[in-house]
């Protein structure tokens, strides 16, 4: 029997972006105001991500 949910393919990722308290670094607009371990940690989880997915393309 088939099953009717989708398989996820997923890598496990250690990289990624806290963000504490995050209605504290709003701007007026509503807009997220990063500070710069935000931002790093940002760059560092893209980083990552486009290296997975350079590397899984040719399987898809």
């Amino acid at each position: 029997m088939r099953s009717s949910k989708p398989t996820l393919k997923m890598m496990p990722m250690v990289e990624g972006v806290m963000v504490q308290m995050p209605w504290e670094k709003l701007d007026d607009q509503r807009n997220f105001l990063p500070a710069d371990h935000h931002t790093g940690s940002a760059n560092a989880m893209l980083d990552k991500m486009a290296k997975w997915a350079t590397a899984l393309k040719s399987l898809r």
